[in-house]
């Protein structure tokens, strides 16, 4: 209940939705608790950025809860802080196969992966710098999401579609919930 006070009203939702540009929209979240994503996008141009702000509180919101509720408010609370990790994991799946099956690069994509913990510890940076899936499966060692991507590894490799893996978690993530 606190934290209805930092949602957007529907009358300024309504201003924004109907603005002309971004850049337009984005000046409307002044004096909102909002305002620093127009600050961040006016400083960077990149609207990634703003979405990395957006996920990283995203998390935080998600995450400042669990010490605070108990069952079964603390099931639900979990289920979404966990598909918030795979939705990290997923991201920089993403672009280690845009950069390895792609062969693009992906360096100005790369800074707007969430890397904080948040269930488990993701080195993130690790699936990014894999060489090959097997690096992949290593850097996801000690989490549970390395068995669905070793198991959906070669499918991916063999018909150059990541959607096998983002299949597998998904599955995990669902048969958890």
């Amino acid at each position: 209940k606190a934290r209805i006070g930092n949602l957007l009203s529907e009358e300024k939702m309504d201003e924004i939705t109907t603005a002309h540009s971004l850049s337009e929209a984005l000046f409307l979240l002044k004096g909102t608790p909002f305002e620093d994503l127009e600050e961040v996008y006016s400083r960077t141009g990149d609207l990634r950025d703003v979405e990395a702000v957006l996920a990283e509180r995203e998390v935080t919101l998600y995450t400042e809860l669990l010490p605070l509720v108990k069952e079964p408010v603390l099931s639900v609370v979990n289920a979404l802080v966990r598909r918030l990790e795979v939705a990290a994991l997923k991201n920089a799946l993403r672009l280690w196969f845009d950069r390895h099956l792609r062969n693009r690069d992906i360096k100005e994509y790369a800074g707007s992966i969430y890397r904080g913990r948040i269930i488990h510890d993701l080195r993130l940076d690790a699936v990014l710098e894999a060489p090959d899936m097997d690096g992949i499966v290593r850097a996801l060692e000690g989490t549970p999401y390395g068995a669905s991507v070793r198991e959906a590894g070669e499918t991916v490799l063999a018909s150059k579609s990541l959607f096998p893996i983002e299949i597998a978690l998904d599955s995990h993530y669902y048969s958890s919930l």
